[in-house]
């Protein structure tokens, strides 16, 4: 800067040097500026008051302004300790701020300034930085011009972080835990560890429906979100956990998922609006409803009927491996088990039923078996029976025998039957054995019909107990005279009556013997040590004549009773049966066959007597006389079962595939059809077509009532009769 001063020792010169320099100042005030004003007009204070005081005597330089002003104190404003000639201030006093703006004294600095010093004079506003509008000091500014203060009293052209712009140009203070907000209420992010919820608050818990979301936080180093929760979901600590639902809907243990049902394995707690959970059933269930209450079961365990899973299931029920549930056993069974065969075999009956072999609870037992009496209401067990019965009423009393075997008086299975007893049926099933009483007086025999030995002094003749042997024999009493053992023996050859006081059973006949002969017979045979006449070989037997003795013509001897072919029960000769026996049927040739031959039928039920008898003719199979099965000879089986050389009318005949002459058949021809050649080839009808019925109206009256063969006949005649009429007449024409 430039400033002129003058010092003389004379007190003009005084004046005219503060009179330059205050003279140099105007001039360059407009130029210089306040800032040159405030700090030259100190400096030209100084000087003014050195000179002011040097003229004043007290040897001090006086200060002059360029345009001539000094200064003068006595004309300063109040509080202005130096001020130049126009009356602005250059030097305050009573602690005031020099405004430079203004060249006052004030009690603060104007906006734009900020005050200094701090004495009671020398105070002075220095102005603020160029974009502080009011400021503190040089780096506190208090407010803007047009830029943000941040809170270090700084302006810039945004507000720092956690700060945000107000509306009066001031960065004010984000809410708790904001790092950036666009006012005091919304917040933009949070600060780490904090989440910015929707209302854009910064909270360290979410509200219930929110979860703590930190994608991206830790990159940014700022807080996280609170995102909302999945729409059924009321808690959550991530999109995919749910830890609370709503809606009535069920929190999923295995996924943490809210879910509208539990699945299986889970079953549902509560049924309100929030709040439900699944929770894990037992490990033996697969579907339940509580934790003590199943519906469907795991493998290996089954549904009792208390709804628990078990791996056996309580007394009255059984295991069903389909459905793995407990289900009742059967009415009367007490305990029981699912079967392979059956669905469920019963193990123990209640109620005083019995257990059958099939797992079944009845009242009786089946044939085979036998009750065995339960404990209490317990019931009992079907026992089975001896492996020689086929019925019985206990282990030791049976009441119906197996196959060759009888049943014994003792109720017992035996091969023989005891002495005094004979066997009946025992071939098939269809008559068990049973042991039989021999007949009255009968100590021991073969069959009903047979007695083997007599008792209560009977003889024994013929398989017969009698009172005394008949002609031709005598009777042997026992060797103790008892009651059993008697019989008749044959008189010998030509003895037509005899009698041996001395003869004794168990001895040969001797020769000496006493014997009183009526009569002489020719022609007997021998049998069991007998002779029998010929007519009285026992059944079973034929007469088998002898030789004839040389010496007596016509006396023949050593004839014996043979044996009948088998199943044979009488015959005439060894090639001739007369009656059969064992089921058997008499044939044509007089022989016993198990079945009939082609061509017969079988006649009688019983064991013995049973014969065949020839079908009626061209018939190779029937079952009666009456009742044809196969035809032969050509002939045809009609519709009632007899063979004819042609079918009836309405029938077709029908041949085997082979063209056999055998088992050819008639069928029935298909509705109205009088004659045809197959079902459905029809070659004539049971009634004439409606035009012909109308022609012979006239002269028979009503066709319908005409049996069809009539009606048949009479139509051809009349129709042949109609034609030759009409021919007749047409020729007559011609020949006119």
């Amino acid at each position: 800067m430039l400033v002129c001063l003058f010092h003389g020792s004379t007190h003009m010169a005084r004046l005219g040097a503060s009179f330059l320099a205050f003279f140099t100042l105007s001039l360059l005030r407009p130029t210089c500026g306040r800032s040159f004003m405030s700090t030259g007009a100190s400096r030209v204070d100084k000087d003014l008051r050195k000179n002011h005081l040097a003229s004043a005597g007290r040897s001090e330089d006086v200060f002059i302004f360029a345009d001539g002003r000094s200064l003068d104190d006595s004309d300063c404003p109040p509080n202005c300790l130096k001020c130049s000639t126009n009356g602005e201030c250059l030097h305050c006093a009573n602690s005031k701020y020099l405004n430079p703006s203004k060249w006052t004294c004030e009690d603060m600095c104007p906006d734009g300034y900020y005050p200094e010093g701090t004495g009671t004079s020398n105070r002075t506003c220095t102005q603020c930085a160029s974009d502080c509008a009011i400021c503190l000091s040089p780096a506190k500014c208090v407010q803007c011009q047009s830029k943000y203060l941040s809170p270090a009293g700084v302006c810039g052209s945004s507000c720092p972080s956690g700060y945000y712009a107000h509306t009066e140009g001031t960065c004010r203070s984000c809410p708790t835990r904001c790092v950036s907000c666009s006012d005091w209420h919304h917040c933009d992010t949070c600060v780490p560890g904090a989440y910015l919820t929707p209302n854009r608050t910064c909270v360290v818990d979410c509200d219930d429906g929110y979860y703590k979301d930190d994608t991206g936080a830790s990159e940014k180093e700022t807080g996280g979100v609170c995102t909302q929760c999945q729409e059924t979901c009321s808690k959550c600590i991530s999109h995919d956990v749910c830890t609370e639902c709503r809606k009535k809907t069920y929190l999923s243990p295995t996924d943490n998922m809210c879910r509208s049902t539990c699945g299986d394995g889970f079953y549902q707690r509560g049924a309100d609006e929030i709040g439900n959970t699944c929770h894990e059933c037992p490990d033996s269930c697969r579907i339940c409803t509580s934790s003590s209450a199943c519906s469907s079961c795991s493998e290996g365990y089954f549904l009792t009927p208390d709804s628990a899973c078990d791996t056996e299931c309580p007394d009255g029920f059984y295991a069903n491996s389909t459905l793995r549930s407990c289900q009742p056993c059967p009415a009367g069974c007490g305990k029981c088990t699912a079967g392979l065969v059956s669905p469920v075999v019963c193990l123990e009956c209640i109620d005083y039923n019995l257990l059958s072999h099939r797992g079944e609870c009845t009242r009786t037992c089946p044939e085979g078996y036998y009750p065995q009496a339960g404990n209490g209401h317990l019931g009992g067990v079907c026992v089975i029976c001896d492996p020689s019965c086929i019925a019985c009423q206990s282990r030791e009393e049976c009441t119906k025998c197996n196959m060759l075997l009888y049943l014994t008086p003792e109720a017992k299975c035996e091969m023989e039957c005891p002495r005094g007893w004979t066997w009946r049926g025992g071939l098939d099933l269809k008559e068990p054995g049973v042991c039989m009483p021999c007949g009255d007086n009968c100590a021991a025999c073969q069959t009903l019909e047979v007695c083997d030995v007599c008792k209560n002094r009977r003889y024994l003749h013929q398989g017969r107990c009698v009172k005394s042997c008949p002609a031709r024999f005598y009777g042997l009493t026992a060797p103790s005279q008892g009651e059993e053992g008697r019989l008749c023996r044959n008189c010998r050859v030509n003895d037509y009556e005899c009698f041996s006081p001395n003869a004794i059973v168990g001895k040969d006949p001797d020769p000496m013997l006493t014997v009183i002969a009526k009569s002489r017979q020719n022609d007997y045979y021998l049998y069991g040590g007998a002779c029998h006449p010929k007519a009285l070989c026992p059944v079973g037997t034929y007469p088998r004549r002898g030789e004839e003795t040389p010496s007596w013509p016509g006396n023949f001897i050593g004839g014996i009773c043979e044996d009948c072919p088998h199943n044979c029960l009488s015959c005439s000769s060894p090639l001739r049966c007369t009656t059969c026996r064992r089921n058997t049927y008499l044939t044509l040739d007089m022989s016993c066959q198990e079945n009939c031959p082609v061509g017969f039928f079988g006649v009688g039920t019983a064991e013995t007597g049973r014969t065949c008898q020839p079908c009626s003719a061209n018939c190779s199979a029937c079952q009666s006389q009456a009742f044809c099965t196969k035809c032969t000879n050509g002939t045809f089986l009609t519709a009632d079962f007899s063979c004819e050389a042609q079918c009836p009318e309405g029938f077709y005949s029908r041949s085997p595939a082979d063209g056999s002459l055998d088992g050819r058949a008639c069928e029935k021809c298909l509705g109205d059809c009088l004659t045809c050649e197959t079902r459905f080839y029809c070659t004539k009808c049971n009634v004439l077509p409606q035009v012909c019925k109308s022609l012979f109206m006239s002269s028979v009256g009503d066709v319908n009532t005409l049996p069809p063969q009539t009606f048949h006949d009479f139509a051809i005649t009349w129709l042949f009769a109609f034609c030759f009429a009409r021919l007749f007449a047409w020729s007559c024409c011609l020949a006119a």
